[in-house]
């Protein structure tokens, strides 16, 4: 493993497993809550940075990205316009990777035995990024986090973001801000978590049906929508609170008490 450098020499990177990591939406007073966590000199641009990264619901590379022109704001709604999108690839070549040993990870199921060369292959591809943007979309002026981002858009010239050379904040700078915040006392938050709380937002909170949410957020596959998009115990259960039983059932039981 290559030497960690700066910042990284000291904070240990570990990727995370958002479908492990998030249970359902924390709810608006959790989101509010740790805003508020940001503190000093910067603090206004790194409350508006967590602000749009959960109410676009974006990766972080495409927020840094976001400049004031991709926002249209009205007395109602904030409308987001050509927002990058980012894991668009498409194809330009394949090849066969041959291993003596299968691996005994996840991608084991992708190799298979060739008796001829008497080793273990599978097909690889060879790809180049496709420059793709999300289709617009909006979200509630009156929703919380919203007013935050607003001002920020008003303030803003260029680039929401901008790092020290007037371009966009950089990933690590990205990082580094949002570890101010602790989403509990084991966890520091990190950017991903924050997309995953607004599919699940979107699910719990407002009623998306999947195929509804998949098309905000702009995703392509319900696999992935799936892996994100978690009701919760506590959405789950509020739906099958105040129904009415049969009163058959009802007094059946009463016999038996």
């Amino acid at each position: 493993m290559p030497k960690r450098l700066g910042f990284w020499r000291n904070h240990e990177y570990k990727r995370r497993a958002v479908s492990k990591d998030v249970t359902g939406f924390v709810g608006w007073k959790k989101i509010v809550e740790l805003a508020s966590q940001f503190k000093g000199s910067t603090k206004d641009r790194d409350r508006a940075l967590y602000s749009a990264t959960f109410l676009t619901g974006g990766r972080i590379g495409e927020v840094l990205l976001l400049r004031r022109d991709n926002f249209e704001v009205t007395s109602d709604e904030v409308i987001v316009r050509r927002m990058r999108l980012f894991k668009r690839y498409e194809k330009t070549g394949e090849w066969f990777e041959y291993v003596d040993e299968k691996p005994e990870n996840r991608l084991a199921r992708l190799y298979k035995w060739d008796r001829e060369q008497e080793k273990y292959f599978r097909r690889r591809y060879e790809t180049k990024t496709k420059i793709e943007y999300r289709s617009d979309f909006s979200f509630p002026a009156n929703e919380p986090l919203a007013s935050i981002l607003i001002d920020w858009i008003e303030r803003s010239d260029d680039y929401l973001f901008k790092g020290y050379k007037g371009d966009h904040l950089s990933y690590i700078r990205a990082y580094q801000i949002f570890r101010q915040v602790k989403i509990d006392e084991n966890t520091h938050l990190y950017p991903h978590w924050l997309r995953a709380q607004r599919a699940s937002c979107i699910i719990s909170f407002y009623g998306f049906k999947m195929e509804e949410m998949m098309e905000w957020m702009g995703w392509e596959e319900l696999s992935t929508a799936r892996m994100y998009a978690k009701f919760g115990l506590k959405t789950l259960t509020s739906k099958m609170m105040n129904r009415t039983y049969p009163k058959e059932a009802i007094e059946l039981e009463r016999k038996f008490i």
